[in-house]
């Protein structure tokens, strides 16, 4: 039969402490594992999320960019109509009024009401109505350049002038500036012939 001393005692308790440290440690050391992984998570879903705000900011920027550059555009276009339809002589007051509030949205970086107005404004250039045409907005200016030999009556004696050289002092009235005395002209002078509207 074994005897068992305080040695054995002994040597029992400290393999009893040393298997308890040990065992302590383990399940440290799991807990310890555990924690780093639930913050290795933590911090990944972090970092998912931050990327996943920077990929929406991106592409709101992109978007952004997008209505602006649409709605730069449609105000250029209707701009462009405008004058058009003034060549064509319509009434662009309607149009011109969408198209001011069109840019005024613009600098607001408002762009989609910029850009419906813009195209409001494009609509409503193409339907306006021609306006009635005046004579005297008709009437162009004529130019008439002197020739050797020529005189202030002669040039107004001309049918595609006045046909008669008594209306030389039109002619004479209208170009005072270029010609001081009207016994005085020189070849190459530029006149301007009223109209006789």
């Amino acid at each position: 039969m074994i005897r068992i001393t305080r040695f054995h005692m002994l040597l029992i308790s400290i393999i009893v402490i040393i298997a308890g440290i040990y065992a302590y440690q383990l399940v440290q050391e799991k807990e310890r594992r555990r924690v780093m992984a639930a913050v290795e998570a933590q911090r990944q879903a972090v970092r998912e999320a931050q990327q996943r705000m920077i990929e929406e900011e991106r592409r709101r920027q992109e978007l952004l960019n997008r209505a602006e550059t649409l709605a730069i555009e449609a105000v250029a276009v209707a701009g462009e109509y405008r004058l058009i339809s003034i060549k064509e002589n319509k009434d662009v007051t309607q149009g011109e009024a969408s198209l001011r509030q069109a840019k005024e949205f613009l600098a607001k970086r408002d762009f989609d009401n910029a850009w419906e107005l813009a195209h409001q404004s494009i609509g409503q250039f193409k339907a306006a109505p021609v306006l009635a045409v005046k004579k005297a907005a008709v009437a162009e200016k004529k130019y008439y350049y002197v020739k050797k030999g020529d005189c202030l009556w002669k040039i107004a004696k001309m049918p595609r002038h006045y046909g008669r050289g008594a209306a030389w002092v039109k002619i004479w009235n209208a170009n005072k500036k270029k010609i001081p005395d009207f016994d005085i002209i020189y070849p190459r002078l530029k006149l301007l012939i009223p109209s006789t509207l």
